[in-house]
């Protein structure tokens, strides 16, 4: 009965064959691409274009926006007047100010004496002095030891 059965099951070299010869015929399928992939791949890409195309005009729109507010203020800007420096404000209070220092150095630097006697007359620097003040040698400073001197040690000075 074992020998029944054996014989009607198919040999190993015929059942490795067709093993064989149908992973040849998947391996050719597999690289012959059929329309319909080629179809899918062509759609995927329009899809992805559109997409893009899609992105890049928001961004364009934005930036158009975005340009558009700039023009407005630099517009607004340049329709307002632009203030000139007050040239002469600046001039009139340098005038006043060297007629003020004019008038301390001839009016306030003199002593009243020499007023009275000749208003024209320039006071007269005091004599420079060629000597120095004397200068006081400073005090010696007062060091108290931390340790007891030793009845060997000889005494500080004074």
């Amino acid at each position: 009965m074992l020998k029944e059965l054996a014989a009607q099951l198919p040999s190993v070299d015929h059942a490795f064959d067709e093993l064989i010869g149908r992973a040849n015929q998947v391996d050719v399928a597999a690289r012959a691409p059929s329309a319909a992939d080629e179809l899918h791949a062509t759609d995927a890409q329009l899809r992805d274009a559109e997409v893009r195309e899609h992105a890049l005009g928001r961004e364009l729109a934005s930036m158009r926006r975005r340009r558009a507010e700039l023009e407005a203020r630099s517009a607004a800007a340049s329709a307002t007047p632009r203030r000139a420096f007050p040239w002469l404000a600046v001039a009139v209070a340098f005038a006043a100010g060297l007629a003020a220092m004019f008038a301390i150095s001839r009016l306030a630097l003199r002593p009243p004496a020499a007023l009275a006697q000749d208003p024209d007359a320039v006071p007269e620097a005091r004599p420079a002095t060629t000597e120095p003040p004397a200068i006081a040698a400073p005090p010696r400073p007062t060091v108290t030891p931390i340790d007891p001197p030793s009845p060997s040690s000889p005494p500080p000075p004074p």
